[in-house]
């Protein structure tokens, strides 16, 4: 079983909204900028998917579906039974028009084609009978939708106590249930599952959750902003024993994917006073939010190593300890097979590196054949050019021309999910001319489809003065370097049964990467809370990295199944490999892009070259016949999926 974190629009209304609000417009829709600007920074803080209601999107529906598309977000689409939205007006309607209106809004919300639809549903006013049989026809009519609908335990719903909740679920165990506990807390004044009795009502509730609203609650405040204050010392351990009990059901039902949505929300819900915290300490909604989620997958983490269960995913990449790093040379790939014993040291090296790919999707590689001396070479110009004053460091800074994606960055420029990365680096890719075919083929001209992209695919890196011999030192390691990637994507074509030239329609003009990086001691950095590690977790874009590094043993981690932390073992003269985005969405995940990140503690400043081996910019990257499609990431053309990603990569300011 794996975890996705959602984040909700709730919270994230714009200086606009409050002003149609003021001048008394509907103020629940986004503007379609109002959404760009919200989902890109849901993607680029790392949530899977994005959590709204149908008011939220009004009159933007169509925007929304191309945006979720555009950023490759999942979604869970929140639906009303008796009014448009949370704030709606509180009509004690007659359950036939709640159901008409179910019926309406699950029409409207399939278009979304959503991981979850989010109910509220019913009233709190209503008797035993009414109830029960409300929701049998509830039932009936969710039988018509394709679609896992999850109905919420909200305060003023019909589930807005735990008793109540489960006499239903007794009646109809068909429905599922969206967990938002805190309101159960706030409504019963206590923690529920203290007796033998609530605990029964708790764990048959449990059982039937597909959904969590993960917000830490208390019997005096629906929403504890910081869960470690001393107003409220039992909430958050007790909250972590309910999601807990919830993901054992879960895992007991053969649930998949747990989602869960972080739903804390703004004024009056979050609110200093509430948390006994003065204005100025408490945390911006953003942040709470933001910790809150990793809290969530570090929780989720521990307690899945603790089940010691063998998931389907575990089966797929197996948990990952330092020691068990595949190494592999590739040493015997560089001659032709002559003979069966040359022939069989081919054949392990494909069966090695496919192993390596399907377990754990990284290894250090040797055998290359790029001489040592040289990889040391680069690295050691490398130091020489972050060495320099800043000011001749800016001489190539990116942000002069920050749309060509090249040139220097300045440390905590770089951002990995909306935190500052203690790095400084140059960027460097494959330099592509007007003249070139592809060019004309993708519209790059005013008013041609693909024109933003423009300034991206013909920008020019930059190199420095005062350098002598870097610029030839580095286009030599570029050339080497898509020796290696060639050759290790044939090894790897062969490892899945296709020909051994089947990947070079992608790469044969490699739209490669190569990041020139320096990490000072992670210990240098300003303690704020937007500067994050040396670089923070995330897999790479494209097909495959080969990572020239200086010896610093610990600094490079992967990350095991079971979400913990390990460090990458050091192995003298080797490149360590990983495979990306793209190799992970050709083989429909039968290989799987690995999440790593830089945690460099080590008081020496430390060198890398990650170099990418990419598809070409206008490569239509999809599913390989034979393997199973991933629903989640339709065909795109990789230029198009690299520069959504790396337009959002940086923030040039004076931090």
């Amino acid at each position: 079983m794996k975890i996705e974190i959602y984040k909700s629009l709730w919270g994230m209304e714009s200086a606009g909204f409050e002003s149609r609000m003021r001048r008394g417009e509907s103020p629940g829709c986004f503007t379609a900028f109002e959404l760009e600007s919200a989902l890109a920074k849901i993607q680029a803080a790392g949530y899977d998917g994005v959590e709204f209601s149908l008011l939220d999107v009004k009159g933007s529906e169509q925007v929304m579906m191309d945006l979720l598309g555009s950023f490759h977000l999942k979604c869970v689409v929140g639906v009303y039974t008796s009014w448009d939205d949370y704030a709606g007006p509180k009509i004690l309607r007659p359950p036939s028009e709640h159901l008409e209106q179910f019926r309406r809004q699950l029409d409207a919300a399939i278009a979304f084609v959503p991981s979850k639809i989010n109910a509220h549903s019913g009233c709190d006013t209503w008797e035993a009978p009414q109830l029960l049989e409300f929701y049998k026809a509830v039932v009936e009519i969710e039988a018509g939708y394709p679609l896992e609908i999850c109905h919420e335990t909200h305060r003023g719903r019909a589930f807005f106590h735990p008793f109540v909740c489960f006499r239903v679920l007794q009646s109809s165990p068909q429905l599922r249930l969206t967990a938002d506990w805190s309101h159960w807390t706030l409504v019963g004044e206590r923690f529920f599952g203290e007796n033998a009795e609530e605990a029964l009502v708790l764990s048959g509730c449990a059982a039937q959750t597909r959904h969590i609203h993960a917000r830490i609650g208390s019997p005096e405040s629906p929403q504890v902003n910081d869960h470690q204050t001393r107003c409220f010392p039992h909430a958050e351990e007790t909250f972590r024993r309910y999601f807990q009990e919830i993901w054992r059901a879960q895992l007991a039902a053969g649930v998949d994917t747990s989602t869960v949505t972080p739903e804390y929300g703004p004024s009056p819900y979050y609110a200093p006073s509430a948390t006994g915290l003065a204005g100025s300490e408490a945390e911006d909604l953003w942040a709470l939010t933001l910790r809150k989620s990793q809290s969530l997958r570090d929780d989720f983490a521990h307690w899945l190593r603790s089940t010691g269960t063998i998931t389907e995913s575990a089966t797929r990449q197996r948990s990952i300890a330092s020691n068990e790093i595949p190494h592999i040379d590739m040493e015997p790939f560089w001659e032709p097979a002559s003979g069966p014993v040359s022939q069989r040291a081919r054949e392990r090296v494909v069966a090695d590196m496919k192993r390596a790919c399907r377990e754990v999707g990284l290894f250090t590689l040797v055998g290359h054949r790029v001489d040592p001396v040289f990889c040391k070479s680069a690295r050691d110009l490398a130091r020489a050019f972050f060495q320099m004053p800043l000011p001749a460091k800016e001489t190539i800074a990116m942000a002069a021309d920050p749309l060509s994606g090249r040139g220097y960055q300045r440390l905590a420029e770089n951002t990995t999910y909306g935190r500052k990365d203690w790095h400084e680096a140059i960027d460097l890719y494959r330099e592509v001319v007007e003249t070139n075919p592809m060019v004309q083929r993708l519209a790059l001209g005013p008013g041609g489809s693909e024109s933003h992209l423009r300034p991206f695919l013909l920008g020019k890196n930059r190199w420095p003065a005062g350098l002598p011999g870097f610029e030839d030192l580095f286009e030599r390691y570029v050339k080497e370097m898509l020796k290696v990637g060639s050759a290790v994507m044939r090894i790897i074509a062969l490892g899945l049964d296709l020909p051994e030239d089947f990947f070079d329609p992608y790469t044969n003009e490699s739209f490669w990467v190569l990041r020139i990086i320096g990490y000072p001691p992670l210990q240098t950095a300003p303690r704020r809370d937007d500067i994050g590690p040396s670089c923070g977790e995330h897999t790479d874009y494209g097909l495959l990295t080969l990572v020239n590094q200086d010896p610093s043993e610990g600094s490079l981690e992967v990350q095991t199944v079971t979400g913990n932390w390990v460090p990458v073992p050091q192995v003298e003269n080797s490149f360590v490999t990983n495979i990306g985005d793209m190799l992970q969405s050709l083989t429909g995940r039968y290989y799987r892009a690995t999440p790593h990140r830089v945690v460099h503690r080590l008081n020496r400043y430390r060198i890398s070259l990650p170099f990418f081996f990419e598809p070409n910019f206008d490569a239509r990257i999809a599913c390989i016949d034979g393997f199973t499609r991933e629903a989640d990431f339709p065909s795109v053309m990789y230029g198009e999926y690299l520069y959504g990603k790396v337009s959002r990569n940086f923030t040039f300011d004076s931090g």
